[in-house]
């Protein structure tokens, strides 16, 4: 890190104080401040506001970035100065895409020094505050980062403001309500159908759902306590996890195909919960909580992984495959800059719920599919199953008739050669092909007795051995001998 900070600075480009102004005028005043803002890495955290003009500020532009900065300080600096007559009310607005531990905003004039804005452990990652701007005056902004450095600053007018919040909140109750639609939908088809593929796939989306309300700020919103927003974050990961695990075994038929699937997620997901866990009952722990995160992530790799390998056989895989691809690159393309401080593509909360909004039009186009599929798979079955019914059904009488005719036969027998109750008995057996021992087992005698009977039988109608016994028998014209 130390490295990485020294080639910074060796290669930063060093200006003074005031050299970069920012003139508004009363019909311009929406600015994004980023090659207008300045900045200070204070690495020894030995700066105040009393000493922070004699500090060599660099300027600031999106092609400056910090990976993996970890409890970090900056100052970033700009000169605002009014084109207008009379003074303008403005508005700060900062997007800090990182969690920040510290955030104090101070103005510098002619008057002396104003503290404007102060909070101390704010997760908030977009903050608004008002400013008056009389004539001339620079700003400090004094930002002390928790994880990760992407900053943006913008300066903005009331009204603008206020028009663009209604236009962002329109497409954001777009974004809502259709979510809203999809997950009613899905309760009802599971409502008329009982099939839990449908509440697997709510549990998914929920999820996804709930970590958009996260990213829209609305939780920071809520509340600013810092245990239920972390928790918060883990649960919408924990949800999106089970809700993969469940959604994708139901969908692709996994514990017929694949259990070693749901052994492999459900351990992940276990081993994950117990990292939070100990997380939350030792106090913060960075490894732990990362570690938590791998789990989840390679839960969704997993799904991922297996649908494309059942795509091949399966349609339906595919359009999981599809669906996946869409949220992995959004979330692939918003969690770069955002989390570890690579390239800003400018991939932020729309794209992502843009991206959400692919994936459950791909779902709800495969949701019909799907039905017609199984349907066809049904009728199938049933098919099948009509055959085979009729067969067994014609097997069955076969077999009856075949009794029936053995039955009248051994009557016929019977009364042609005057044989005697256990004789028939044996004779009846020996038509099964059982041996002496089988029969004199089921009819509970001793082998000599069934050797007797045999004789009977062989001397009655005649015959000399068990083989001709059985073809006279099973002769339709026979006749007693005398």
């Amino acid at each position: 890190m130390k490295k990485f900070i020294s080639l910074f600075f060796l290669f930063s480009i060093q200006v003074c104080l005031g050299n970069i102004t920012l003139t508004l005028s009363e019909k311009n005043t929406a600015f994004n401040l980023e090659k207008k803002l300045e900045f200070f890495h204070d690495v020894d955290r030995d700066r105040n506001i009393e000493n922070i003009e004699t500090a060599l500020f660099n300027p600031y532009s999106t092609d400056n970035y910090y990976p993996n900065l970890y409890k970090q300080k900056f100052w970033f600096r700009v000169h605002l100065k009014n084109g207008n007559a009379i003074p303008q009310d403005l508005l700060f607005k900062i997007r800090a895409y990182s969690y920040l531990k510290e955030v104090t905003i101070y103005k510098v004039d002619s008057s002396g020094t104003e503290k404007l804005f102060h909070h101390t452990d704010y997760l908030n990652r977009k903050i608004e505050t008002k400013f008056t701007l009389e004539k001339e005056a620079v700003y400090y902004f004094e930002v002390d980062f928790k994880w990760t450095v992407m900053f943006k600053l913008q300066v903005i007018s009331p009204e603008e403001n206020h028009i663009k919040l209604l236009k962002e909140n329109t497409f954001q109750g777009f974004y809502y309500g259709f979510s809203f639609l999809v997950l009613c939908l899905n309760l009802l088809f599971y409502f008329f159908t009982k099939n839990r593929f449908f509440i697997y796939y709510v549990v998914f989306q929920v999820g996804i759902i709930a970590s958009i309300l996260y990213l829209d700020n609305y939780i920071f919103q809520l509340t600013e306590n810092h245990s239920f927003i972390f928790a918060f974050s883990l649960l919408c990961d924990y949800i999106i996890g089970l809700g993969s695990i469940l959604f994708t075994s139901s969908a692709l038929s996994l514990k017929k195909r694949f259990p070693t699937f749901n052994y492999l997620c459900y351990s992940l997901f276990f081993i994950s919960l117990c990292l939070t866990s100990y997380r939350f009952l030792t106090g913060p722990s960075p490894s732990a909580a990362s570690i938590a995160f791998v789990m989840n992530l390679l839960i969704l790799l997993i799904s991922y992984i297996t649908a494309i390998y059942y795509s091949k056989k399966l349609v339906y895989a595919r359009f999981i495959v599809a669906a996946y691809s869409v949220l992995f690159i959004c979330h692939i393309l918003y969690t770069l800059p955002v989390l570890i401080g690579y390239k800003d593509f400018g991939f932020y909360e729309w794209p992502y719920k843009i991206g959400s909004i692919i994936e459950m039009l791909i779902f709800m186009t495969a949701i019909p599919y799907r039905h017609r599929v199984l349907s066809t798979e049904k009728e199938a079955l049933e098919t099948t199953f009509s055959v085979k019914k009729a067969e067994f059904k014609k097997e069955i009488e076969t077999l009856k008739n075949a009794i029936i005719d053995i039955e009248e036969q051994l009557i016929m027998f019977t009364d042609a050669y005057d044989l005697k109750k256990r004789e028939v008995e044996v004779l009846k057996l020996m038509n099964t092909g059982a041996t002496n021992q089988e029969i004199g087992e089921k009819l509970f005698i001793c082998l000599a007795t069934v050797k007797y009977y045999c004789s009977r039988l062989y001397e009655k109608t005649g015959t000399k051995n068990r083989v001709k016994l059985i073809t006279l028998f099973n002769e339709r014209d026979f006749s007693k001998n005398d």
